[in-house]
């Protein structure tokens, strides 16, 4: 199971295909264990005779009961809510597809990681492993921003923004959020010889002390090649993403937090200039060109024409009706003329087109009528896509809000029990850090916790928790923060 994960960890980036068919070899290794437990079990109960029905039920279950650990319970009803949706889904055969191929295949992730991953050694390899596919890929997409193409799958870069091996700059970006993160908590919490950060005292030899400072070294150049590609990227929700993660890991140390603002800081004055070029966006408003606010509204246009066919009509015939002089009645407040109603329509479609998110809030208001139309149980995981071409909405595909779409998928069951994973581990993660005093787990649980806040700011704005790659990873994230406590926690009571 622990080589599948290296291999899965490994290839995100690169491609579906190997994501799908080591996670089917990591499956499959979890059932052969499994399976192997219980053939022993009963061969040492004199094969089998010793044992009662009941007992032989409860190995039977045993083969699928998960590993103990904090999130079984919210899990358990994120699992059934997706499973309920299917009932109430006009497409069953998608529903069916997307619960077994993609929601059981994200909790089973995060189940066999926390299971594999047991022991410190192996939190190290997978770590090295997660550390040296984003050197790669981060190489792959500098070489993109100097050549104009990637040398992985010889894809050319889009509009002026790096994508390597992804389909999207927005996806690297998703990718880079998790990765910046858990580099910088190597950089912020280690210190030179057995000091670290003033929280741990730990004899280390001289060879260990060369061993670490070499690391720390190649983490800083991994860090900045991957905030190079961060920039480059100019995906603005990656990037206020990333500030976000790095806040965060600055909180856990007041007094350093200068070292993450200043590092925000340098990022936007170096970068901000490129997304005015490149996007002609701001980091918070959506500062259109005039050609492409042209384009806009006539986007705009032919949708509402679109939704209502006799908008056209009717509008001709308000501009051929002969304006007509109202009296105004005596001591009546006069009603407000055309041109002040055309100057705040004027200021509300500027306003909404400014703070659009590149159209979002458009696709936002479609998901939310779907949410009102079925609010409990969705309209069946898996369909958005289906339902939203069918219905003509304004985008036939995700409404680029990760939340907004598992509610319409999921319903509020769906929604409410994914915020309880999310709000269980936090808290447990919160409190059990200060109880961890191993240099290398605490240091893997912030920077976890930190890259899953920022992934969880950017699925805001994105469609992060549905692409193959990035929902793996999202999932293997947490496997990551669970494990580093659980094999903290088995080591004290080998002690």
């Amino acid at each position: 199971m622990a080589f599948s994960l290296y291999a899965l960890i490994w290839f995100i980036p690169i491609s579906i295909a190997f994501v799908e068919s080591f996670f089917g070899l990591a499956l499959l290794a979890f059932w052969i264990k499994r399976l192997f437990q219980i053939s022993l079990t009963l061969k040492n109960s004199s094969q089998g005779r010793g044992l009662t029905l009941s007992h032989r039920i409860q190995l039977f279950i045993s083969l699928f009961v998960p590993v103990e650990s904090v999130l079984n319970r919210p899990i358990a009803v994120f699992i059934l809510a997706g499973f309920l949706s299917i009932f109430v889904s006009e497409y069953k055969a998608l529903s069916i597809q997307g619960f077994f191929f993609k929601l059981l295949e994200w909790t089973f992730l995060y189940f066999i990681f926390i299971e594999a991953i047991n022991h410190k050694r192996r939190l190290k390899i997978f770590i090295g492993v997660f550390f040296l596919s984003a050197l790669l890929i981060c190489i792959n997409g500098l070489i993109q921003q100097i050549t104009g193409r990637e040398f992985i799958w010889g894809s050319e870069m889009g509009l002026g923004r790096v994508s390597s091996s992804f389909r999207h700059p927005n996806d690297f970006g998703g990718y880079l959020v998790v990765v910046l993160p858990l580099l910088f908590s190597f950089l912020y919490v280690y210190r030179k010889g057995r000091r670290v950060q003033g929280r741990f005292e730990q004899e280390v030899s001289s060879q260990e002390d060369r061993t670490w400072q070499f690391f720390r070294w190649a983490a800083w150049g991994l860090f900045l090649l991957a905030a190079l590609c961060m920039g480059f990227t100019y995906s603005r929700g990656a990037w206020l993403a990333f500030f976000l993660g790095l806040v965060f890991l600055g909180l856990q140390k007041p007094k350093y937090i200068l070292f993450p603002l200043g590092f925000v800081i340098i990022f936007t004055a170096i970068f901000s200039s490129g997304l005015e070029e490149k996007r002609r966006l701001g980091l918070f408003t959506d500062q259109l060109s005039p050609r492409m606010e042209d384009l806009n509204m006539q986007a705009q246009k032919a949708m509402a024409e679109a939704r209502n066919p006799q908008s056209q009509r009717l509008t001709k015939e308000a501009a051929a009706e002969p304006t007509k002089e109202r009296s105004a009645t005596p001591g009546s407040a006069p009603e407000p003329s055309s041109s002040e109603k055309s100057n705040f329509k004027k200021f509300f479609l500027s306003f909404v087109k400014k703070y659009s998110g590149s159209g979002r809030s458009l696709y936002w208001r479609d998901s939310f009528s779907l949410i009102r139309n079925s609010p409990w149980l969705g309209i069946g995981i898996n369909t958005y896509s289906q339902v939203s071409m069918e219905k003509k909405l304004a985008w036939g595909g995700y409404p680029h809000n990760c939340y907004l779409q598992l509610t319409a998928e999921m319903g509020l069951m769906g929604l409410i029990s994914f915020i309880w994973i999310m709000g269980t581990l936090f808290r447990f993660a919160l409190r059990r850090s200060r109880q961890i005093r191993d240099p290398f787990l605490y240091t893997v649980l912030w920077g976890g916790m930190a890259g899953l806040l920022s992934f969880l700011a950017q699925s805001s704005v994105d469609t992060n928790f549905y692409s193959v790659q990035l929902g793996n990873l999202m999932w293997l994230a947490l496997g990551m923060i669970v494990s580093s406590i659980q094999i903290y926690d088995r080591s004290q009571n080998q002690k």
